[in-house]
């Protein structure tokens, strides 16, 4: 971990002086590179603290009980606003989406604006995209090279869903993690 905190740590050096610098206020090792720099920057994360601060997270429900994406609250710019992300799942669409909207508020761009622009937010496949399976079944698809870390939050993720009818199960299909470092 050491060692890839360095490598990232070694893009600071090409940013330029008047760039901005985006953070995850959740994360320590990250949090101290801005001591690092003398640029700007500005943080974002779920922790008391962080500029752009998510939180509530869920997985939404259609009237149909079927689950339709994530739900969740941001707090910044002395504003609070929900953003909902249809057809996906996962604490990582919420970390990016929280990234994108700390680059909005640093490059001075209206945060409802891009709230309201991360509706059109489309994952790339294998990315815990909601999928429709046979015989009524719903798939998370979150097949491009998994780590130890993501399936835990996929495995988490179909555990928090709920079932639509009485009976109903979940299933995960496990394969192989490749190129692990």
């Amino acid at each position: 971990r050491e060692h890839l905190i360095e490598e990232k740590a070694k893009l600071l050096e090409t940013l330029k002086p008047s760039g901005l610098l985006v953070l995850n206020w959740d994360d320590s090792a990250v949090v101290e590179m801005k001591t690092r720099t003398k640029n700007r920057g500005i943080t974002f994360g779920f922790s008391v603290g962080a500029d752009i601060r998510g939180s509530g997270d869920s997985i939404s429900y259609s009237e149909k009980n079927e689950p339709e994406g994530i739900i969740f609250r941001v707090d910044a710019e002395g504003k609070s606003f929900p953003v909902v992300l249809d057809g996906l799942f996962g604490r990582s669409h919420v970390y990016a989406s929280l990234a994108a909207l700390a680059l909005s508020s640093g490059l001075k761009l209206n945060i409802l604006s891009a709230a309201e622009s991360l509706k059109s937010y489309d994952a790339p496949p294998g990315r815990m995209r909601l999928l429709k399976g046979i015989k009524n079944s719903l798939i998370i698809d979150d097949t491009y090279n998994s780590s130890p870390y993501a399936c835990e939050m996929a495995l988490r993720t179909l555990g928090n869903i709920r079932c639509r009818t009485e009976g109903c199960r979940h299933v995960a299909v496990l394969g192989d993690m490749l190129e692990l470092g």
